[in-house]
């Protein structure tokens, strides 16, 4: 761990998912009495168990129990909304911060001439786009979209992101033979690009 013998920091965050990064957190906090901040933004354990992705009971426990140790350890709790701080209440006995990572919808807003940016991504302007952007693991029930492409034949669906299960879903949209669904590589650093 390469922040130990550097610079002392007051505060380390862990941002979850991943859940047991919170560990390195609270191995900080211990080390370099820092104040150690937990924002959850997914129930990560919940959402394996009920996706039976783990499916032994003795697992789930264990893992609840390394959840539970790290948010007792924290200095800070917060999470992104009003049902979250609810669920995460439930587990430890402190006060749930809100603190939500939502888009400001006064500084981001859609564009009054949309037929140019689709021009710059390859669309004709009278297309009808729909984008997903984020995460693709299996928990995010990406299948929906193919099955709504199914259906849809005349609306493009854009998938933008990356993840374990993007290949999986590739594949499924060529078996399906579904041209109307786009795969496009997202990168804060460079532009949208066809992937």
């Amino acid at each position: 761990m390469q922040l130990l013998p550097g610079k002392k920091y007051d505060v380390v965050i862990s941002v979850v998912p991943a859940f047991h990064l919170g560990l390195l957190g609270v191995l900080y906090k211990k080390l370099r009495r820092a104040r150690f901040h937990y924002h959850i933004q997914d129930l990560q354990i919940e959402a394996a168990r009920d996706l039976n992705m783990i499916k032994s009971k003795k697992m789930i426990n264990t893992l609840l129990g390394v959840e539970k140790y790290i948010l007792k350890q924290a200095d800070y709790v917060s999470s992104i909304s009003d049902g979250m701080m609810s669920r995460i209440a439930e587990k430890v006995n402190k006060d749930i911060v809100y603190f939500p990572n939502w888009a400001d919808i006064d500084m981001f807003y859609p564009l009054a001439e949309k037929s140019e940016l689709k021009k710059v991504y390859g669309f004709n302007p009278e297309d009808k786009v729909v984008l997903y952007s984020g995460a693709m693991g299996e928990k995010q029930g990406l299948e929906s979209i193919l099955d709504t492409a199914s259906a849809l034949k005349e609306i493009k669906f854009v998938l933008c992101g990356s993840g374990p299960y993007k290949e999986k879903l590739q594949q499924m949209v060529q078996q399906r033979g579904l041209d109307n669904v786009l795969f496009f590589h997202c990168s804060p650093s460079k532009p949208l690009t066809s992937f």
